[in-house]
């Protein structure tokens, strides 16, 4: 333990700017949702833009109260369970032992942040109380805390700089994962799912038009006359637009909903409506041209 403390003290009166967060499952709701006890340290706030729906987020003062009483903040779907204003025995998975938490704020629905070991998958905050950790006092730290507080720090500094206090100092032996070769990761990760996506929405435009096609030269082989004959009482070009829009609309929405299906894509369902407003709009003006093209000749 006093190993421990003393990498931490080395490491705060460095210039070396860090943060830690960790945490463990310590209750479930009523729904069976899991609880999660969440422990961060001051830092950490700086990176992840977190905000509160009502009361604020933890302050410089919270992770360093000497009080028996600990600010917390609460996670959205937690704030039925846990009241703004009020103290609660909480549990502290490191411990085994409870403390008195005082709910100071309720963050934003779907609050999240992603620990840089694993940088393409996000964490939920929703079920979680998020408890301040001062690293400078460590006195509240069981052996858990003090691991897992290390092995999931995050060190923002030149390698070597940070090696010489691990070598030094460290209780135990830890490998350095560089964080750019995680953002480089994260980045391939995205650029590939957008290639995929462009990929899919290029074969459901390619679909559409070709059905569309058929669609359309049956319209003015054989139905010509029937909107001649639209115009000349009183059809407006809006309204004959309206038609095609929803024409084009139903042949996009259906080649895409065979490819969600087909392809297990339901993660892109809003990127594909969306998709297939755009290309309705533009598709649907298209028999409206041409058809008054024909009438002016």
């Amino acid at each position: 333990m006093e190993k421990y403390n003393d990498f931490f003290k080395a490491l705060s009166e460095s210039d070396l700017t860090y943060y830690t967060a960790y945490g463990y499952d310590v209750d479930t709701t009523d729904k069976g949702n899991t609880i999660r006890e969440q422990i961060i340290t001051e830092k950490f706030l700086d990176i992840f833009n977190l905000s509160a729906i009502s009361g604020r987020l933890l302050n410089k003062d919270d992770f360093n109260t000497k009080n028996d009483t600990v600010p917390v903040m609460v996670g959205y779907e937690l704030q039925d369970h846990y009241k703004l204003g009020n103290t609660y025995e909480l549990f502290n998975g490191g411990t085994g032992e409870y403390f008195k938490g005082l709910v100071v704020g309720i963050l934003s629905k779907n609050s999240e942040y992603y620990e840089l070991n694993s940088v393409n998958v996000a964490l939920p905050l929703d079920y979680s109380y998020i408890v301040p950790q001062s690293i400078q006092d460590t006195s509240n730290m069981g052996f858990s805390d003090l691991d897992m507080a290390e092995t999931r720090m995050v060190v923002f500094g030149s390698k070597n700089e940070i090696q010489k206090i691990i070598s030094t100092k460290s209780p135990i032996d830890i490998t350095l994962i560089g964080v750019i070769d995680k953002i480089d990761e994260l980045l391939r990760t995205h650029r590939n799912e957008i290639i995929l996506l462009i990929i899919i929405l290029i074969a459901i435009a390619l679909i559409s038009i070709c059905v569309m096609w058929i669609f359309y030269y049956h319209i003015f082989k054989k139905q010509f006359h029937a909107y001649n004959i639209h115009y000349i009482f009183g059809a407006t070009n809006s309204s004959l637009y309206m038609r095609f829009w929803i024409i084009s609309f139903f042949i996009v929405l259906v080649s895409g909903g065979i490819s969600i299906a087909v392809f297990h894509l339901i993660p892109y369902v809003t990127e594909i409506m969306i998709f297939a407003l755009i290309f309705a709009t533009i598709t649907g003006s298209i028999p409206v041209l041409l058809i008054r093209k024909k009438m002016m000749r």
